[in-house]
């Protein structure tokens, strides 16, 4: 009303969305379905739980429910609704992990090792390649940080395991644990120099080599297969899959980001390229003594940044064309798997007129309980199809006239009905139901079950056709029946 009665008002703050801890109906849906947490969380005004009491005295004690204190979000809320970026970094951290870890192998690999100029100054990024690498493990530490936090920052309270030894114990361990690279690789690079120096060093070096490497994959395996902490994280129990299943999704994405690795490194060594023809910094190569002679000058400081806007675009493009090659991987699976079911027929597929079999093969799929009696046939291909499918296709080619995508004389020639040209359709006519009696045959009328037969010219787009015919017909003599609407092509071809 003009009065304004019933106009929409909402409490400053929550004029937008609800605050991340608020509780609401998703969250008390979640209760009522873990019988674990509605036990312990269902109370009574006099402090005592639900199900503490007799079966049969629950349902009078309803009346008594403090729905108040037993549906507060601290009861409740097992995900703050946050709306920010780190909820969708929550979700898809194993997607950025992989990247970067691409990502930072590839570029390692095609930068090289750097020239040695002196043995006091080792370069920022290490001077061999296994230092290089190693440090692919401060990823994973960085990784499990950011990781960390955004779990925190979307865990509800609910959610969060009460503050006890036991949690105070689990928390150092997570904490030694991902920051174990980081110690390993501190460790790596100051043994560097004393390495050649004493044998002892050198030994120390490969041993700290192997267990940085070793905590590294163990790292990634947790991070990237295991992606549930604890059973607070994991509301539902997963679905389960065959192994067979399994094994095929590793297959298809490590052949993914395989192939998309391999081209990727040819990028990646052309941006390195062009960093060496500009003769920019790369901070990566250079000793922590010639940063420090240089970080004052101005254009030291114009090529890191020039240096990291570089390769932040680099990486942003190696991220952003994943969505290309997942749909090429896609469409040659999809591709062969249509192979598959169709017995591996290469050649049937490339050679047969799909279109002229869509009669038999509507009817074989859709109609198989009014499919024609052996000996029957179309007449042209010597496939039977069903008497319906007649019907079936004219009301097709009747809707298709409606919507103006075909004319009088193509509507004629794609029909059964002779008598199909030269009339307009209306929707009266469409909205009418199919008659039951009677079917169609392209032989003489017979009479079966009570139901009169009526004889159809077959259409021409349903005639068989060599592949020499076919070729003929989609490259220098246009086919006169085939439409020339796309969307009317689409739909047949995408039929057939």
């Amino acid at each position: 009303p003009k009065d304004g009665r019933d106009v929409k008002k909402l409490r400053e703050g929550f004029d937008t969305y609800l605050p991340p801890d608020v509780a609401n109906y998703d969250d008390w849906n979640e209760l009522f379905c873990d019988p674990q947490r509605l036990v312990q969380g269902l109370l009574l005004t006099d402090g005592s739980r639900l199900f503490e009491q007799l079966p049969g005295q629950r349902f009078a004690a309803l009346s008594r429910m403090d729905w108040r204190t037993s549906l507060q979000p601290s009861n409740t809320k097992t995900h703050r609704e946050v709306h920010s970026l780190w909820g969708v970094f929550g979700s898809t951290h194993r997607i950025w992990l992989v990247h970067g870890l691409l990502f930072q192998v590839g570029v390692i690999t095609v930068t090289g090792d750097p020239l040695i100029r002196s043995r006091q100054a080792q370069p920022l990024g290490g001077q061999s390649t296994g230092e290089r690498y190693a440090a692919v493990g401060l990823l994973v530490s960085w990784h499990a940080l950011l990781w960390s936090y955004a779990a925190w920052q979307t865990r509800g309270a609910a959610a969060r395991a009460n503050r006890s030894c036991a949690w105070a114990f689990r928390t150092s361990a997570r904490i030694l644990c991902w920051t174990s690279p980081v110690l390993t690789y501190t460790a790596l690079r100051l043994t560097t120099e004393a390495r050649e120096k004493s044998e002892m060093h050198n030994s120390l070096y490969t041993v700290l080599l192997i267990a940085h490497f070793g905590l590294t994959i163990v790292g990634l395996i947790f991070q990237l297969l295991v992606p549930s902490r604890t059973s607070r994280d994991k509301l539902w129990p997963t679905t389960g899959v065959a192994w067979q299943e399994r094994c095929v999704r590793y297959v298809f994405w490590f052949v993914v980001l395989g192939a998309k690795f391999l081209l990727a490194t040819y990028i990646f060594e052309a941006v390195h390229t062009a960093m060496l023809e500009l003769d920019i910094a790369m901070p990566g190569q250079q000793s922590y003594w010639e940063m420090y002679q240089f970080i004052n000058s101005p254009t030291w400081g114009a090529n890191v940044l020039l240096w990291f806007l570089l390769w932040c675009t680099t990486f942003f493009l190696f991220f952003s064309d994943t969505q290309l090659w997942f749909t090429l991987a896609c469409a040659f699976m999809g591709f062969g798997t249509m192979l598959v079911q169709r017995g591996c027929r290469i050649l049937d597929f490339a050679f047969e007129d799909a279109v002229a079999r869509v009669p038999a093969r509507f009817s074989e799929k859709v109609l198989p309980q009014q499919y024609m009696k052996e000996g029957d046939s179309n007449g042209a291909a010597g496939a039977p199809f069903s008497p319906y499918f007649p019907a079936l296709w004219d009301r097709i080619i009747e809707y298709m006239r409606y919507e103006d995508k075909l004319d009088n004389q193509l509507m004629g020639d794609l029909s059964f009905n002779a008598g199909a040209a030269g009339r307009h359709v209306f929707w009266d006519e469409l909205s009418r139901p199919l008659h039951n009696g009677s079917v169609a045959s392209t032989s003489a009328p017979i009479q079966e079950g009570g139901a009169s037969r009526r004889v159809v010219k077959v259409p021409d787009i349903f005639r068989w056709k060599s592949p020499f015919e076919m070729a003929a017909r989609q490259t220098c003599v246009p086919d006169p029946v085939w439409p020339k609407n796309a969307d009317v092509r689409w739909r047949i071809i995408a039929l057939a």
